[in-house]
């Protein structure tokens, strides 16, 4: 039998998103490493001049992305690091690491509402050059009118779940901002 009390709800709450925090920073770290690996033997290999010679190297904001892949990488590498220390500090009680934890929530709805336009905008680069070629066809009208019923469905589809979402990142942020979860955290 043990004789340690039973932990209180907020210290729960604290050490499952300390925990799932860590992990999916781990997780993210790992997958980063490959990430950038790869996009550096593209760079080396000379993946987007090849991609350009056969006419296949997007453009817009997909061609962007592309053209900074090992950048974009890089910054997801190192943006695992505060994260992983987060983690850490809230599992130690460290105060800086609850406000840190409170701010990469919000941080996080923000992001998760700005990544649709994103989405929109990286679907578009991809099909109006397609659109372009079919143009002159009959067919066009009708893929015209499909291609925007498919937009439409990825608003809807795509919002109300990244609402849902951001909102709960706005709740657990003020639920961290909460007496009881404060008191867990005194260094």
């Amino acid at each position: 039998m043990s004789t340690l009390p039973p932990a209180s709800p907020a210290s729960q709450l604290n050490r499952v998103c300390a925990w799932l925090l860590l992990g999916l920073s781990v997780l993210t770290t790992l997958w980063s490493v490959g990430q950038l690996g790869a996009a550096l033997a593209m760079d080396h290999y000379g993946a987007q001049q090849w991609l350009a010679s056969h006419g296949l190297m997007a453009s817009g904001l997909l061609g962007w992305v592309v053209a900074h892949a090992s950048a974009l990488s890089a910054l997801q590498l190192l943006s695992c690091l505060p994260c992983i220390a987060i983690a850490v500090g809230m599992l130690r009680g460290n105060n800086w690491a609850r406000l840190g934890f409170i701010a990469l929530l919000l941080l996080t709805a923000v992001l998760n509402l700005a990544t649709l336009p994103l989405l929109d905008r990286l679907l578009m680069d991809l099909l109006t050059p397609m659109l372009a070629q079919i143009s002159n066809s009959g067919d066009a009208s009708e893929l015209i009118t499909e291609l925007r019923d498919a937009r439409i469905m990825l608003w809807v589809s795509s919002g109300l779940p990244l609402l849902a979402l951001s909102a709960i990142h706005v709740w657990l942020a003020r639920r961290f901002d909460r007496a009881d979860i404060r008191a867990l955290f005194s260094r």
